[in-house]
């Protein structure tokens, strides 16, 4: 088949999205180690990649936040927070159209951990609110997606922009 055909489109969607689903493993964990700042910010530019990619990534860290491990929840909960405040559009508005797990885990009641007791509990209840603010906010800037720029005005054949 040809370089750029259908089938080879899907071979890269198919690699890119299992790059996010080892990412999305990674950065929830389950052990008491805080998120790697290098794979949130890799998880990040994969928001970029299209909604698609927005999709399989929401839908792979809602199956984390159902988990039993209050650690694994935090974590992808931490995840959607930061993916929401910084990644793109889509992604938040993946959330906006199904946040029903988020919800859910604002009331959150987990076994107490036997050294850290009630702890990882609220960490998840916290973690989620905060995640339904950060799905919400209308006051964060509309970060340029894969189907944009972030320069302003018009580009293009015959147009130069204004000098000042």
């Amino acid at each position: 088949p040809p370089p750029f055909s259908a089938s080879g489109n899907q071979i890269y969607r198919k690699k890119s999205s299992m790059t996010s689903r080892s990412l999305i493993f990674k950065a929830t964990a389950d052990d008491h180690n805080p998120v790697d700042g290098v794979v949130l910010r890799n998880l990040m530019q994969n928001t970029h990649m299209g909604i698609d990619e927005c999709v399989i990534m929401k839908n792979l860290l809602e199956k984390r936040i159902k988990k039993t491990s209050a650690d694994i929840k935090y974590k992808a909960l931490k995840t959607v927070v930061y993916l929401s405040e910084n990644g793109a559009v889509e992604f938040r508005m993946q959330w906006q159209r199904d946040n029903g797990v988020l919800r859910e885990h604002t009331q959150f009641k987990g076994p107490p951990d036997a050294l850290r007791g009630e702890v990882p509990n609220q960490r998840v209840r916290d973690e989620a609110k905060r995640a339904m603010k950060a799905i919400f906010n209308t006051d964060q800037p509309k970060k340029p997606t894969s189907f944009g720029s972030s320069s302003s005005g018009i580009t293009g054949y015959g147009y130069a922009p204004p000098t000042s």
